[in-house]
């Protein structure tokens, strides 16, 4: 037991991980969830929870994580739209009438006020008051609806009768605003939840005579030991409406339906987007042939290797570290990155592989994943090199009408050879590359250039 201070008092509650709930309640809940896709089953998964026992009882945790994956995907409107949907309430007043009855009667609530409660709790059936409630009979109702949902909160819990639940309150204001005080074992974050079952309560109860706004009171709210005491403010105006209380439960949830249905939509064209985004940066660091095979499915990223005959290219600047000494660091990076991307477009316009960038060195092939055979493989190679030697000649123009005074001279080797071409590395981490002797034999080639 743990001391939780509510209301300047300390009141000895169990700790809220320590709380169970009813597996017909979790079930219930991934049911609400059902139009998101599986995130309730995924959650589940993470708990090692393969199926739902209804009759079982899980730690009130499992609800919390549920909701917590609704919160972080879509926000606190989907809470909002899931507590409006939660439609057991009516039906768990009704078949808990007498023990409310006999609570509400024990702390002085007239039996007037009690028959009125329950008539006002079926308005959704056929029975009908005739009159228009006023503000005396919504304060009423209003306090039997809170003494109602503590007694019902207290047995979700599964809390023994000797444990005081503290039962929700409200307190009237001015003109026609209320403030309402709700303790329950969630987070902060899950008030939307509470709001949107209210909003579901509260048209059944007077939604054919006031309009109604539940406001969340986030400064006088707080959270303790996994316990929340959750403060709203109530703002009730007299409105008559033309509709009956079914047709304005079935036009709001179709309101928040179309809404809620908007805001996935557009989760999930952001997500896209940012996924878009992603694998933009991503391929700037895979070949992408490998990037486009990856996002595709069509490329396995398991350490695997096997032997290919490939054309092999090294390339990089003569006597870079005395030129690079001659330069200051912002145009030896200028004049490097203009060198990279130049040989790089040329050589993926030939259907080079780019491997990798070693300093100032650059090793592409032919041949793997993508091949045109050996033959063009080995064209295509040295069309490559020809074709970057001509650029070279235009940059080294370029860069000397700049003050360049000794542009970069580069050196180009080739061979052709069977290879060990795939995966290489570990479990955490993978690069795609080649090796082999001819691979050694290419860059020979180019240092002796």
């Amino acid at each position: 037991m743990k001391k939780i201070l509510i209301d300047k008092k300390n009141i000895e509650l169990p700790a809220a991980d320590e709380l169970e709930i009813s597996g017909a309640l979790i079930s219930s809940t991934i049911k609400q969830m059902a139009s998101l896709g599986s995130v309730g089953e995924s959650v589940l998964e993470r708990h090692g929870i393969k199926r739902v026992g209804l009759k079982k009882r899980y730690s009130n945790n499992l609800r919390n994580s549920l909701w917590d994956e609704v919160y972080d995907r879509y926000g606190p409107y989907a809470l909002f739209v899931m507590g409006f949907d939660q439609s057991a309430h009516q039906k768990t007043v009704n078949a808990m009438e007498k023990e409310i009855r006999n609570y509400a009667k024990n702390i002085g609530i007239s039996k007037k006020d009690i028959d009125h409660f329950f008539d006002m709790n079926n308005k959704g059936k056929e029975s009908r008051i005739d009159s228009v409630p006023d503000q005396l009979v919504m304060e009423r109702v209003l306090n039997l609806d809170m003494l109602t949902t503590g007694l019902l909160v207290g047995k979700l819990y599964g809390l023994k009768p000797e444990i005081q639940y503290p039962l929700p309150k409200i307190i009237s204001l001015e003109n026609g605003r209320y403030q309402i005080a709700y303790f329950a074992a969630h987070g902060l974050r899950h008030e939307a939840y509470f709001r949107g079952n209210r909003t579901n309560q509260y048209t059944q109860y007077f939604g054919e005579f006031w309009k109604f706004e539940i406001i969340f009171n986030q400064k006088q709210s707080h959270e303790e030991n996994g316990w929340a005491y959750l403060v709203f403010e109530l703002v009730l105006s007299r409105h008559l409406s033309d509709s009956s209380i079914p047709e304005l439960l079935a036009e709001k949830k179709h309101k928040l339906r179309d809404k809620f249905m908007r805001l996935v939509l557009d989760e999930v064209e952001s997500e896209k987007k940012k996924s878009n985004v992603l694998s933009e940066q991503l391929s700037k660091y895979v070949p992408p042939q490998i990037h486009t095979a990856l996002v595709e499915g069509r490329y396995d990223t398991e350490i695997t290797t096997r032997r290919k005959k490939l054309a092999i290219f090294f390339s990089d600047i003569e006597n870079f570290t005395s030129t690079s000494e001659g330069l200051q660091p912002e145009d030896l990076t200028k004049y490097l990155n203009e060198y990279f991307s130049e040989m790089t477009t040329i050589a993926l316009d030939c259907g080079a592989t780019i491997d990798k960038y070693i300093g100032d060195a650059m090793m592409v092939f032919f041949g793997d994943p993508q091949s045109k055979g050996e033959r063009n493989d080995a064209r295509s190679c040295v069309k490559m090199a020809l074709t970057m030697q001509e650029r070279m000649k235009e940059l080294q123009e370029k860069w000397g009408s700049e003050g360049f005074a000794h542009p970069f001279q580069v050196r180009m080797g080739m061979n052709t050879g069977y290879c060990n071409v795939g995966n290489f590395g570990s479990d955490q981490r993978l690069t795609y590359t080649i090796i082999g002797g001819e691979v050694n034999v290419a860059q020979r080639l180019e240092a002796s250039a």
